[in-house]
């Protein structure tokens, strides 16, 4: 078997990367949602709602952690699914498929 003839090893679906995609989509959202909040509640006099608006700030710097993970996967695996289906697709001219 020649390196052209081996198989490739790699995937050619998107599942992972869109999992990925919801995860960061999800934890993005939470952390659009609670800026306002942290806003409204810091510039209150109110004690308690300065104090809540804290805890929405930290909430919101939580989220903003749990989705940078998941978003930079997801970029990486849309690249990595984008490069295989390539030399899936290259492997295909080579051999004379298409």
């Amino acid at each position: 078997m020649t390196h052209a003839e081996a198989p490739l090893d790699c995937t050619r679906e998107k599942f992972a990367p869109v999992v990925d995609t919801v995860f960061a989509s999800v934890f993005g959202a939470g952390t659009l949602v609670a800026i306002p909040g942290v806003y409204l509640l810091a510039t209150d006099d109110d004690d308690w709602n300065q104090m809540f608006g804290g805890m929405l700030l930290g909430g919101a710097v939580l989220y903003a952690a749990l989705a940078a993970p998941f978003y930079f996967s997801a970029k990486s695996g849309y690249r990595k699914v984008d490069a295989c289906r390539a030399a899936h697709e290259r492997r295909g001219f080579m051999l004379g498929a298409r």
